[in-house]
Order: structure tokens, then sequence, then C-alpha cells
């Protein structure tokens, strides 16, 4: 059964078509990777799903309900931390938490940041961290209100890539625990094939579902294994397909 779904999506910004005609369906605990060439309407997909957006037409739906909004089980993590810089650590991954009493708060705030690994940091302000360390607060913000959905938007692309590695190892062992759903837009082929049940790839504009590719290999998956290099070099080739406009319709690949 489908947590999310797109059914025939659209997005107009006045005479920019973003989607057309979008389609998509996301299982409960499932991790789909959206990837293409900037453009294609990757981070609007995304922001249909978090009801930061309302489609020109069609429908975005949360367990067949419309999305009218932004939800508390729709978890959001962008590029950038945006961490509030006068909020301590604790503080900036407690703010959204204000309906609840004092005590479950801070039970919360102190099991998000030891799930990420922060425990120690909690009165420290955001100036103080390196760059992993301020997107690893912003993964305990969107994990404290315990979401069934985090939507992430190119969480790691700003990070180094040893720290990138890690957030992406970190990442997966934090869903293992909950199994959220998760849907991530990344340009990082690595990174899809990685975290990711599912690729969703997108040409455009204005975006639309070029391919699906499910991702066949199993966790933990070596990066530097022949199968692995072998699913990015499919990976790739559809990829350049896309870019290229050799094929206009969705098209689900198969594993071979």
């Amino acid at each position: 059964m489908s947590l999310l779904t797109l059914d025939r999506a659209s997005k107009r910004f006045g005479n920019r078509h973003a989607l057309a005609d979008v389609s998509l369906s996301v299982a409960s605990g499932e991790i789909v990777a959206l990837v293409g060439a900037s453009g294609s309407g990757k981070s609007t997909l995304l922001r249909l799903l978090a009801g930061l957006e309302a489609p020109t037409s069609g429908r975005a739906l949360f367990h067949d309900a419309e999305i009218d909004g932004p939800r508390p089980e729709i978890g959001v993590i962008f590029q950038e931390p945006r961490l509030l810089p006068w909020l301590s650590v604790a503080d900036n991954v407690g703010f959204g938490l204000a309906h609840l009493n004092a005590v479950e708060r801070e039970r919360r705030v102190n099991r998000a940041l030891d799930r990420v690994g922060l425990a120690a940091y909690a009165k420290t302000l955001p100036r103080e961290l390196s760059g992993g360390m301020a997107q690893r607060v912003s993964i305990a913000r969107a994990l404290v209100g315990q979401p069934e959905v985090l939507l992430l938007d190119e969480p790691f692309s700003a990070l180094d890539a040893f720290t990138r590695t890690d957030l992406q190892d970190h990442l997966l062992d934090l869903w293992r625990e909950d199994r959220p759903t998760l849907v991530l837009v990344t340009h990082d082929l690595d990174e899809a094939l990685v975290l990711a049940d599912r690729v969703v790839l997108l040409a455009g504009p204005p975006g639309r579902i070029f391919a699906e590719r499910p991702v066949a290999l199993a966790r933990p998956r070596e990066r530097t294994s022949a199968a692995f290099q072998e699913e990015k070099r499919q990976l790739l080739s559809t990829l350049h397909a896309a870019r290229s406009g050799r094929i206009y319709e969705p098209e689900v690949l198969e594993v071979p």
C-alpha cells in the first residue's frame, strides 16, 4: 500500500512549467532517490510531497488524504542545516516541540541527539559546529517529531567526501531503527545507490519521470564492488539517455 502518492501532478510557477503530469507511489519504509539534471523538477516534486507547494493540477496524497500543507508526520531536511544561530543545539532540535511539556520535550531532544551522536553538544551554539555536525543536528531536528516520512533535499552535497560518506552510512543506521519512509533528492549517483531501494530518474523541463530502476544490491553496499560499479554504469547510461531525450515515455528498468 502506498504511503505517499503523486497522482498526475503538475506544477507551474507563472510561465515556467516545473513538473508535468507526474505519477509516483512510495511504499511505507521504502527509500526512494530522485535523480536528474538541474531543472528536471526534483526539488519541486519533493516540495509537493512536503506540502510546501500545492500542485497546479493533480494531487499529492499521504495515506490517501490530500496534502494541503506541512504536517508533523512528514519531516524535511534541506541542503543547508538552517539552524537558528542564537539557539543551542538542544533548543534547535526541540524548537518544534513547544506543545509538549518540558519533561517530554527534554526526553525527546536528548534521545534525538543521542541517535546522531551529539549528546555531548546539547548546549553548543551552531557557529561552533563543523558542517557535518550541523547537518547531524538538522537530522535530529527532523527525527525528534517521530515522522513517518523524511524528505531530504540534497542533504549532504555541501560536505566533503569523507563526511558525506559517513553521514550516508549514519542515515541508514537511523533508518534501520524505525524504518521511516525516505525520499531523497541527490545529484550523486553513488549516494543514490548506497541509500535507495529504488531510483527514479527525472528529465525536463518540464519535469517528468523518465525511468525507474530498482536497486537489487544487498545491504550493506560496498561502494567499490564490481556489482556496485555495474549498477552505477547502467544508471549513468540511463541518465545520459534522459539528457539526450532518447526516451519520452516513463520506463521501468528491470535489474538484469
